[in-house]
């Protein structure tokens, strides 16, 4: 599990560096430019949920 506990801490970096960088600009109102802050956002929200999942053993898998 050494390896998936590094993802998941490389993941946790990469989201935070996201998060800083999207916050730090301000962007235009323009559709397009909504449409991607808000996807890329959501995808971040996506990645978190799946690894708290992970980390709490609820994927789905029958228990041992």
């Amino acid at each position: 599990m050494r390896l998936l506990d590094d993802i998941a801490a490389r993941g946790a970096e990469i989201r935070t560096k996201l998060r800083e960088f999207l916050e730090r600009h301000e962007y235009t109102s323009d559709t397009r430019t909504v449409l991607v802050v808000a996807g890329v956002d959501t995808a971040l929200e996506y990645h978190q949920a799946i690894w708290l999942l992970h980390e709490r053993k609820l994927n789905g898998q029958p228990s041992p």
